[in-house]
């Protein structure tokens, strides 16, 4: 997708802000963070040495992933905006823009 978006001059997108968005990377991969019995603090195996997915590999991954043209790090607003213009073509955001997607994009 990155590649097509790279060759017609788009932008795949999210917001590379959010905890939210980013730990889904980390999850995805097997690992794992959860809040410690302090209620405070958390607790997270990212450093581990087992596994077929290391905490480095996904943050590997992810600088590989900004740093692609096809690319883009933005916020609800700029993305709704770059899909109503053309210049997003697909990417993560919340359910809460939905229905912004639905009128930027069609049905199809």
């Amino acid at each position: 997708m990155l590649e097509i978006a790279k060759e017609n001059d788009k932008k795949i997108a999210m917001d590379f802000t959010s905890g939210w968005y980013l730990y889904s990377f980390f999850k995805g991969a097997g690992l794992n963070v959860e809040i410690s019995e302090d209620g405070l603090t958390n607790i997270c195996d990212w450093n581990t040495t087992e596994g077929k997915y290391k905490g480095v590999d996904v943050a590997e991954a992810m600088c590989k992933l900004v740093a692609n043209p096809g690319f883009l790090n933005c916020g609800d607003a700029d993305f709704v905006a770059g899909a109503k213009d053309g210049s997003i073509i697909a990417g993560i955001n919340g359910a809460w823009n939905a229905k912004n997607m639905q009128e930027a994009y069609g049905d199809n």
